[in-house]
């Protein structure tokens, strides 16, 4: 046995899960930035439009406010359709389902959706506007 390998069964657990344990209100694999902008969701074939919160590869937050869409219709495990428009200008068209509700002071009940497959095309728009986070520009992270 090579003396650099792990056997301990315990040590392996920490390494398989050190990527996916949680992270404030749901596990994150991805860099997130904030995204204040209006976001279109269709929910069982009810059109509305949300303000965003945060956006990443992974998913996006959105704000539930006084819209007719409510958090009834919008059940942890409900599939949506968003439409994304990017500060360039990009049009994202993506495929999600609702994994967690919060809320938070400022701005209420919240949902997160994480982003089903995304083409690569629409990952790299998303991946490029998350990473270009002008210098300092604050993220819910940092405390904003």
């Amino acid at each position: 046995m090579a003396a650099n390998q792990i056997t301990d069964s315990a040590a392996l657990d920490k390494i398989r899960t050190a990527s996916t344990a949680p992270v404030g209100v749901a596990a994150r694999r991805t860099p997130r930035r904030t995204f204040q902008s209006p976001v279109g969701i269709l929910v069982r074939g009810h059109y509305e439009v949300l303000r965003a919160r945060q956006l990443s590869e992974g998913g996006i937050s959105l704000a539930v406010g006084d819209e007719r869409l409510t958090l009834d219709e919008l059940k942890v495990g409900v599939s949506v359709c968003l439409t994304v428009i990017l500060p360039s200008g990009a049009n994202l068209a993506l495929r999600g389902k609702v994994i967690y509700h919060y809320c938070e002071a400022t701005y209420g009940n919240c949902i997160g959706i994480k982003f089903g497959t995304v083409p690569l095309f629409q990952r790299r728009l998303i991946r490029q506007y998350v990473s270009s986070k002008q210098a300092g520009e604050l993220s819910d992270e940092d405390g904003a």
